[in-house]
């Protein structure tokens, strides 16, 4: 886990569950980040697939403590799908979720 500039990567993150997501978010409020990096390998087919609630609930704690998710690089093929394409358009819209193909161009 590094923090820079009031962002906080976590590259290295396996997997995006609802316990890894709280524990981002005690790290960001912690450090005063606004802006949690993780990369799209962290999102598997059980956080993009919506039927499991479990996107949502996330991006939903996220959004509650203003601290902003970052994804980081592409997610692993075999988790697209039309439904989840539209549903992180909906919050990239919003900025609650960004899409970048390096870690290098966030800016918080």
């Amino acid at each position: 886990m590094r923090w820079v500039d009031g962002i906080l990567l976590r590259l290295d993150l396996p997997a995006l569950t609802y316990d890894a997501a709280m524990d981002l978010i005690g790290d960001a409020l912690g450090t005063g980040a606004h802006l949690v990096a993780v990369p799209g390998s962290a999102l598997g087919r059980e956080f993009t697939d919506l039927s499991t609630r479990l996107a949502g609930e996330v991006l939903q704690k996220f959004v509650n403590y203003r601290i902003a998710l970052a994804v980081v690089g592409p997610l692993p093929d075999e988790t697209r799908s039309p439904s989840w394409d539209a549903f992180a358009s909906e919050h990239a819209r919003g900025g609650a979720l960004r899409f970048v193909d390096h870690v290098d161009t966030l800016s918080a």
